[in-house]
């Protein structure tokens, strides 16, 4: 169920293919992918992580996909590339996940290439995303996205495949001041924005 909290579906460091063979299998898969990234499509050239359809299973070019590092953390418990914890739980039940993490590339990108209104409605819109977690807090006592990644961890199969309806409107948001992300932007913007016009028109009109 790509698009969904998720926990144990990364390729990265856990022994189950060598570094040489990632290597190719990356850039055989966003090829594949036409250089978007396979959860929220946005354009992917840079800093792409794999992860496999379905958790703990054996990798092949026909169960992973290639991902950009908010959607890599998003199907890593929240955590990064490092082991660190990015972002929180909010409640939103009115977007998907994915919706959820297209709008915030739009907001973070203009948030740090943008001086004018566009950067302080980026602003606003964060800042408002970002309070959304109290009501986390209120419910679990934590919108901390490790808590849910244990639990998830905790559940038998048949569970974590629907894991979805578990989480209701919870949903992972990134830390847009976080510097891994921040970094991760500007790559992408150095590159040209990576953010097409029909893409921002989509979510800014």
């Amino acid at each position: 169920m790509i698009g969904t909290f998720s926990v144990d579906h990364s390729l990265l460091n856990d022994g189950r293919i060598s570094p040489d063979a990632l290597a190719k299998l990356t850039e055989f898969t966003i090829e594949r992918q036409k250089h978007q990234c396979g959860c929220c499509s946005i354009k992917a050239k840079k800093k792409i992580r794999l992860i496999t359809r379905e958790r703990n299973t054996k990798p092949s070019k026909d169960n992973i996909i290639a991902v950009c590092p908010a959607c890599f953390a998003l199907h890593n418990g929240g955590m990064s590339i490092d082991g660190e914890r990015i972002g929180s739980m909010i409640l939103l039940p009115q977007l998907t996940q994915v919706e959820l993490i297209r709008f915030w590339y739009v907001a973070a990108y203009y948030r740090y290439f943008d001086s004018g209104l566009k950067k302080s409605h980026a602003n606003s819109y964060l800042n408002e995303l970002s309070s959304l977690s109290a009501a986390v807090v209120r419910l679990n006592g934590t919108d901390n996205p490790m808590y849910f990644a244990s639990l998830l961890k905790s559940f038998k199969e048949s569970a974590y495949e629907n894991r979805e309806a578990a989480l209701g409107g919870f949903r992972w948001l990134p830390n847009w001041n976080n510097e891994i992300f921040k970094d991760t932007l500007q790559a992408y913007n150095l590159g040209g924005s990576f953010l097409d016009d029909a893409f921002l028109a989509e979510l800014t009109d």
